[in-house]
């Protein structure tokens, strides 16, 4: 009888132990699944919206680039279409990702909207309609709110033509020392297209509710979240069945204003994997300390190889985000043979991807001073280094103009040198036309069109310097003062033609009869100036002027 007993009471003993097992382990085991299944959850949520805050800041670096920038500054002034149509044509706002463009000036007077039409019969809508612009003009003081110390994701507002993502930037000239002219705003509507690098780049399937009446067809709770209070939960999570978890995230402005909801989700399989984990928990007590020990040991190691796993996917993910959009090379820091390049080196220079890992970047990289193009020294790319004007040189021999960041790291023990290359070829060739137009226009502005003597402007141009000359070698000057007598006659007798060429004979042999340092001037009609600096006294200019 005492034997079994103590069976009785062992039996007794080992059910209540059993019990117990049972209850701790559903509360605290399946308790910490669900936990790190909320984990698991809110970082899916988190790599979506890092994906969504990257997309839009490149924004934030284009409308810097061009509003710190003098042929911003100088367009708020002289409004030249040809600034608009070499900076916003639809191939250069389809490439920045931009659809909206608006700027104004010191006043808050509208200079200048675009809008992308892709639909369009010319792809971009100038000026914008008014819809559009009626908007940002009455959201303005939030624009200028946002401007150097907001969130991509705070930077939003509705319009009519959907949800638009926006960064402004006062005008400045280049360097930004210099007092704001007005303010240029950069947009892109958050639309399919937006979403579809969201999802490429997450790997994650993603959803936005952009209307206060599209979030009312979600579930009630998330609903809830629209109209709730700033500071309180902006997540929902919503199981979908037994396998898929939906996460919902709620983004606000600066104001605190609800503008969208955002939805991805995730598997249940760490939940299931608690489930299977519970039950193998309820072995035999001879069997539990074993079977605990070997599961945890399993589920450490796994959760430490699934922790690697996405720590190595996070840095190949943030360094794929934020270098995406420019050129990028990865260089060992030693021998400076390129050892990565992103899919935009391969397009920018037009090298396979394996042609690229065969150079280094001294091949690559030179300087143009003055015309004499040389390779890059080392020590200027051997330590941090930030948009260094250098030139690149590509698959078909060109060299393309480009700014230069280098940054070390350190992969794997191994020192590296990233850098990241910004084609400004567009804006130098830009540069360039403008030098030639504005020595075009001192030519044109300084002669005369018909003979091609010093006008008037030129004569005033010039005369300081002969003046200054005579001066200085205390030589004399002559002043010739020549019409052609009758010249009126002339054009009324045989036409305005013939006292044209009359003129352009003058013009020539006046011209040939001066020394090449003397200044011949048609002041206008048939009025000429010649200032001849080689004279001695007033009888050498009196034979200047029987010579002429």
């Amino acid at each position: 009888m005492r034997r079994v007993g103590l069976v009785l009471l062992v039996a007794a003993v080992g059910a209540g132990i059993l019990g117990l097992q049972n209850i701790a382990s559903r509360k605290v085991v399946m308790g910490s699944f669900r936990q790190l299944e909320r984990n698991a959850a809110n970082h899916s949520l988190d790599q979506v919206l890092n994906a969504f805050e990257a997309d839009l800041g490149q924004l934030a670096v284009s409308v810097r680039d061009y509003a710190r920038w003098d042929d911003a500054y100088a367009f708020v002034v002289n409004r030249n279409e040809r600034f608009t149509q070499s900076n916003f044509a639809p191939e250069s706002l389809e490439n920045m990702g931009v659809d909206v463009v608006w700027m104004l000036d010191a006043g808050d007077r509208e200079i200048l909207s675009l809008r992308a039409d892709p639909n369009g019969p010319h792809r971009v809508q100038t000026p914008a309609d008014s819809e559009l612009t009626d908007v940002l003009r009455e959201e303005l003081p939030r624009i200028r709110k946002t401007m150097g110390k907001s969130r991509p994701l705070q930077r939003l507002l509705q319009t009519p033509h959907g949800l638009l993502a926006f960064a402004a930037h006062d005008v400045l000239a280049t360097g930004g020392r210099s007092e704001p002219r007005g303010i240029l705003l950069f947009g892109r509507f958050v639309d399919e297209s937006v979403l579809a690098r969201l999802r490429q780049t997450s790997q994650l399937p993603v959803e936005l509710y952009a209307t206060a009446r599209s979030v009312q067809r979600l579930p009630p709770p998330v609903a809830e979240m629209w109209s709730a209070a700033q500071g309180t939960t902006q997540r929902v999570l919503r199981p979908t069945d037994e396998q898929n978890l939906d996460i919902y995230g709620l983004l606000r402005d600066l104001e605190g204003a609800p503008v969208a909801v955002i939805q991805t989700h995730t598997d249940r399989t760490l939940l299931d994997f608690g489930q299977q984990t519970l039950s193998a928990l309820m072995l035999p007590i001879s069997a539990v300390i074993v079977l605990v020990a070997m599961g945890v040991a399993w589920l450490l190691l796994r959760m430490e190889r699934a922790w690697r796993a996405q720590a190595a996917s996070e840095r190949r993910y943030r360094a794929v985000i934020t270098q995406a959009q420019d050129t990028m090379l990865l260089a060992d820091a030693t021998d400076r043979k390129i050892l990565e390049a992103n899919p935009a080196a391969t397009t920018t220079l037009g090298f396979l991807e394996g042609q690229l890992l065969e150079k280094t970047v001294d091949e690559l990289f030179v300087v143009n001073d003055g015309g004499t193009v040389r390779p890059v020294q080392p020590e200027l790319y051997a330590a941090s280094m930030s948009d260094l004007a250098l030139q690149v040189r590509c698959q078909d021999g060109r060299l393309l103009d480009v700014e230069v960041s280098a940054s070390p790291l350190s992969v794997d023990g191994r020192e590296v040198i990233s850098f990241v290359l910004r084609d400004v070829s567009a804006r130098k060739a830009a540069e360039r036309a403008l030098v030639d137009n504005q020595q075009r226009l001192t030519q044109v502005a300084h002669h005369d069109a018909l003979t091609g003597l010093l006008n008037r402007m030129g004569l005033q141009n010039r005369l300081p310097d002969v003046i200054e000359q005579a001066q200085r070698t205390r030589r004399p000057v002559a002043f010739l003062y020549l019409d052609i007598d009758h010249f009126k006659k002339i054009n009324d007798l045989h036409g305005h033609g013939c006292g044209d060429r009359l003129l352009q004979m003058v013009a020539d042999r006046l011209r040939g009869s001066v020394a090449a340092s003397d200044l011949v001037v048609r002041m206008g009609a048939d009025e000429f100036v010649v200032i001849a600096t080689g004279v001695r006294d007033a009888n050498a200019a009196g034979s200047v002027l029987g010579q002429t």
